[in-house]
């Protein structure tokens, strides 16, 4: 099962000129860890406990829908948080949000029960990856 969007990719989100993000899902899209990390997601939620999608078309849903909500939020004056205290801009934020919604459910790899968890510590192992040359040099706060 290949999940793809128009352009051939199977992640895509709206990048409203954000350079970062057009690298973050430049990155995601090379990444073969990840995208079996997230087909292999469904094979638990889906194929074995009967759920819903959980994967791939589920992740590029919420970011895309995480990422709207953001944007009405900052336009309507919001400031998010990393930008108020960690000196960092709006399309830094942007980033955070699509990392926490590619990577919030991809614990089903191992269990729903406690997914959550386990989300943590896989996304721990592959963060580097992700973020290779948007963030190689640590930024002091």
């Amino acid at each position: 099962m290949k999940v793809e969007n128009k352009s051939g990719n199977y992640f895509g989100v709206t990048y409203n000129g954000n350079e970062k993000m057009l690298k973050l899902v430049s990155n995601i899209n090379k990444n073969t860890r990840l995208l079996t990390l997230l087909k292999s997601s469904n094979i638990n939620a889906i194929d074995r406990l009967g759920y819903n999608d959980h994967g791939p078309v589920h992740v590029k849903i919420v970011a895309n829908h995480a990422l709207a909500i953001l944007r009405i939020l900052v336009k309507r004056g919001i400031t998010p948080s990393i930008v108020k205290n960690y000196n960092m801009g709006t399309d830094d934020a942007e980033v955070v949000v699509a990392l926490a919604s590619l990577l919030h459910d991809i614990g089903h790899v191992v269990h729903r029960k406690y997914h959550p968890f386990f989300s943590i510590v896989i996304a721990d192992k592959i963060l580097d990856e992700l973020l290779s040359g948007i963030y190689d040099d640590e930024k002091k706060i």
